[in-house]
């Protein structure tokens, strides 16, 4: 695939292959980047090939934000159908060439997405902002401390950029606790720079997370006013430290020399308490 990206603007109906394609900064990129400009650098590197989660992941959205297409290209693998018998290989290889291997869904996964699609729609919180969905699918490309920056927005519901994550727990403590690991902050405030940056009108990230399994439980969360401030403030930092390493083209990794590692505060009282125990015992 030729990769060409495409001056500033909001790019509809751009096919998932293309939107990887382009060379330009995404939040996952950013992210790497915190971790080290080496691991951005290993990033860029990576073939395109979705895991088995991703791919479940983008069957739900798909479920949730274009129910006709979910309908229209993905079917669920015949119970009983053996790929290592020839009759089997066959029909499978027609489900391939029909709806593409990776929406082919086993029926378990399968009825789990319908549940989850059927929770979202059924909550009268998000449903209201379904029913407000100008677009989905969105691609952005713009210019950030000279480098070019990228996002794909899974949808826009009046002036709210909406993103779907499913999750093992959508509680505010599990998914709190995951919403920071994965740098879920990091992911709203570089959307929302590109959408200031392109005048697209939305002023607020809401994600809602769902839970994987029945009941399908699901709650609406977003960045507070000053978390966000800090966030759009590290993007702005990441994004002129990206650039300086991509214009002198070095990548490093982690600080070189020996570091020294002092002991936690936890670890600290956790034996000062052990100490005190055996004097008492």
């Amino acid at each position: 695939m030729t990769n060409i990206t495409p001056a500033e603007g909001v790019y509809h109906n751009i096919p998932a292959p293309v939107y990887f394609s382009w060379d330009a900064a995404s939040s996952s990129k950013l992210k790497a980047f915190a971790r080290s400009p080496l691991h951005c650098k290993a990033l860029s590197y990576k073939a395109d090939e979705a895991t088995d989660a991703q791919q479940f992941g983008t069957a739900v959205h798909t479920a949730v934000f274009e129910p006709d297409r979910f309908l229209k290209d993905y079917v669920v693998k015949p119970e009983g159908l053996k790929r290592n018998t020839k009759a089997g290989k066959l029909e499978y290889d027609a489900l391939v060439a029909e709806h593409g291997e990776n929406n082919i869904l086993s029926f378990d996964d399968y009825q789990h997405i319908l549940g989850m699609q059927k929770a979202i729609r059924e909550d009268e919180d998000t449903k209201s902002l379904l029913d407000k969905v100008l677009s989905t699918e969105v691609s952005l490309l713009w210019k950030q401390n000279d480098i070019d920056c990228k996002a794909r927005l899974d949808a826009i519901s009046g002036n709210r950029i909406i993103d779907l994550k499913t999750t093992q727990s959508a509680s505010i403590h599990s998914f709190g606790t995951s919403f920071f690991k994965y740098g879920y902050e990091l992911q709203a405030a570089h959307y929302l720079s590109g959408a200031k940056r392109l005048r697209l009108g939305v002023s607020e990230f809401v994600f809602i997370a769902i839970e994987k399994k029945p009941p399908y439980a699901l709650a609406l969360y977003k960045l507070s006013p000053a978390s966000l401030e800090v966030a759009m403030g590290q993007v702005q930092q990441l994004t002129r430290e990206y650039a300086r390493c991509k214009r002198e083209n070095v990548w490093p990794g982690y600080p070189k020399g020996i570091q020294e590692l002092t002991l936690p505060d936890w670890k600290s009282n956790f034996n000062n308490l052990e100490e005190q125990e055996n004097e008492q015992a």
